[in-house]
């Protein structure tokens, strides 16, 4: 018994000895966990640099898109209306030329010629004329002309009853041939006539038809520019010998360009002439010109099922040139008064749409309802307010509460 208690007092001391050193050792744990903690540097969380726009009402275009290929406004061939040798070529590739400035011109020796002759057979024409003219007004002073102011008034009443009759069927066309054929005579021996008959009979119509053409002729020896644009295409060189009719240079005017797209079938009710559009063009990618909507064709093709549209752009410095590939957004239909954000702003977070607006120094999580949209803007019905910092670039990464700080903060701008 007594060996017993012995044991018992023993293992009761080393218990107590072991709980002792356990917990010696656990306060000294705790103590330098305490003075870890408390060396260790504080944790911050870099605010994310954003770009932000402020949401606002605007205009929201929706847009209808398409390709063309630009024209020049006008475009003509330029041929020679004469043959003769080319003399003098002023025209250049490229070069730029106003109205009447000329652009070749022909050998007019030979037309020159002409013309002189032209203007002496005139002169002949015309004393024969003056001549004759003189002896006959002579003669008619002498001579009552009653008889033959009778006749002419037989005759046109006999002309126009046969033209009523030959309307009837009542008499035949040789029967109307003759009734006109009187009536004319007629009007000759009338006197009415007087003046035609002697000029055929000296040959002054003849003479000043000539001469008129000679004229014209000589004219055609210089080839000036019918508007003011650039010569192109040029095909006659100096000394060359030149044909009437043949091909010498094309001249464009691109003052304006236009631009032949087609519109589908299904858009081609929201496309009206005056309709603005924009063009971008491959040599200049970073420029939106703006157009607008001069015709429409009112036929649909059966193969591409498209309707032809003209689009018209101004090119004051001539940088669009014919053949350039355009990319188009012509207005289809226009929303007034719209809050709208780049489509850049929306994301989408289980299943719903998510806007993150700043605010204060921190982006603030906000769903949001969308409206119309076009290739680059969002309507947005429910979710944010006018006047809102909407946060539209490195948004991707973004969570509730998260620190950002503005890198570049833009106005909403409306459409261009």
């Amino acid at each position: 018994m007594r060996l017993w208690l012995i044991r018992l007092s023993i293992t009761t001391v080393v218990l107590a000895l072991l709980a002792f050193i356990a917990f010696r050792a656990a306060s000294k744990h705790n103590a330098s966990a305490q003075a870890a903690e408390q060396n260790l540097p504080d944790v911050r969380i870099d605010p994310i640099a954003v770009q932000t726009v402020v949401a606002q009402p605007k205009q929201l275009v929706q847009t209808v898109s398409s390709t063309g290929v630009a024209e020049a406004l006008r475009r003509v061939q330029l041929s020679a209306r004469i043959s003769a040798e080319l003399l003098e070529l002023r025209a250049q590739e490229g070069k730029f030329f106003q109205k009447g400035d000329l652009l070749l011109r022909l050998n007019e020796r030979e037309y020159a010629i002409a013309l002189r002759e032209a203007k002496d057979e005139l002169i002949k024409a015309q004393s024969e004329y003056a001549l004759l003219k003189s002896e006959y007004n002579a003669v008619a002073a002498r001579i009552e002309n009653k008889d033959a102011a009778k006749q002419l008034l037989d005759a046109k009443a006999r002309y126009e009853s046969a033209t009523a009759r030959y309307a009837n069927k009542e008499i035949s066309a040789d029967d109307l041939k003759a009734a006109k054929e009187a009536f004319e005579l007629a009007l000759v021996f009338s006197g009415n006539q007087q003046d035609a008959i002697l000029r055929n009979r000296t040959g002054l119509t003849k003479a000043e038809n000539m001469l008129e053409r000679a004229q014209l002729n000589l004219e055609h020896t210089r080839l000036t520019a019918p508007f003011a644009g650039y010569a192109a295409n040029i095909k006659v060189s100096e000394g060359q010998v030149v044909s009437v009719g043949q091909p010498c240079m094309e001249f464009v005017d691109i003052s304006r360009i236009r631009v032949e797209t087609g519109i589908l079938e299904k858009e081609l009710p929201l496309i009206r002439v005056g309709n603005r559009a924009r063009l971008s063009f491959n040599a200049f990618p970073n420029e939106r010109i703006v157009g607008e909507v001069v015709s429409l064709s009112p036929v649909i093709s059966t193969e591409t099922k498209t309707a032809k549209a003209i689009i018209e752009v101004a090119n004051p410095t001539g940088k669009l040139k014919p053949g350039m590939f355009a990319t188009i957004e012509t207005d289809a239909r226009v929303y007034q008064n719209r809050l709208t954000v780049p489509r850049s702003a929306v994301l989408e977070r289980d299943r719903r749409k998510v806007v993150f607006v700043k605010e204060g120094n921190l982006a603030k999580w906000h769903y949001v309802q969308t409206g119309v949209e076009n290739q680059t803007e969002v309507e947005i019905t429910e979710g944010i307010n006018a006047g809102d910092e909407v946060i539209i670039e490195n948004n991707f990464s973004l969570s509730h509460d998260m620190p950002v700080t503005v890198l570049k903060a833009t106005a909403n701008k409306p459409t261009p």
